[in-house]
């Protein structure tokens, strides 16, 4: 790399890197490089994840800039961490919509449409109301005892060992947060 890139500052960068000079980018990709990784390992903890992230971030800038869409009306890299903060954000929303949609499976069995004056994309955020709203009525560690078995795919004993639980305890705390969320999403769907 050019260190003659390192005396140029952000701004000059961007136009530089829009008027076609792919190492310009270069340059702001290892300048910003530790502030897109510390915004995104502070909502995501998988590092593979993260890494992918902020592949995804600097495509994405690379293109906006390419395509003349950063217009230097904020510091590069305020506009930069907002990309990030954004594609972090889509990553866990979808990650909590599979899990939701993951207990849903696990407890009524079938994704059947129900409603039928509603489009898929109402059902779906309908259903993943219901499954948030059963969740949050199970105490605590029952929400974790469901979290660890259905969703991270964790053993009885791991659930048992992490939990500080007897097999008797875990056994009628699972049951027991099973049967309440059946009944929430029974109801709901009864409803």
């Amino acid at each position: 790399m050019n260190s003659n890139y390192a005396s140029f500052p952000d701004h000059e960068l961007t136009l530089m890197v829009r008027n076609g000079d792919t190492r310009a980018f270069d340059h702001l990709f290892f300048r910003h490089l530790g502030t897109v990784l510390t915004r995104l390992r502070s909502g995501i903890n998988r590092y593979e994840i993260v890494e992918d992230l902020v592949q995804e971030t600097f495509i994405e800038a690379f293109v906006q800039l390419t395509q003349g869409k950063f217009r230097g009306e904020s510091k590069f890299s305020t506009w930069i961490t907002q990309i990030a903060f954004h594609k972090g954000a889509d990553y866990l929303k979808i990650k909590s919509s599979k899990r939701h949609l993951v207990l849903w499976k696990n407890f009524l069995g079938t994704f059947e449409k129900f409603d039928e004056e509603l489009n898929y994309e109402q059902e779906f955020q309908y259903r993943l109301s219901l499954i948030k709203s059963s969740m949050k009525a199970l105490a605590p560690i029952d929400r974790k005892i469901i979290d660890m078995t259905y969703l991270e795919g964790k053993s009885k004993e791991q659930v048992m060992k992490t939990l500080n639980l007897s097999d008797g305890n875990y056994r009628k705390r699972k049951s027991m947060a099973i049967s309440k969320i059946k009944e929430t999403l029974g109801e709901a769907k009864v409803a």
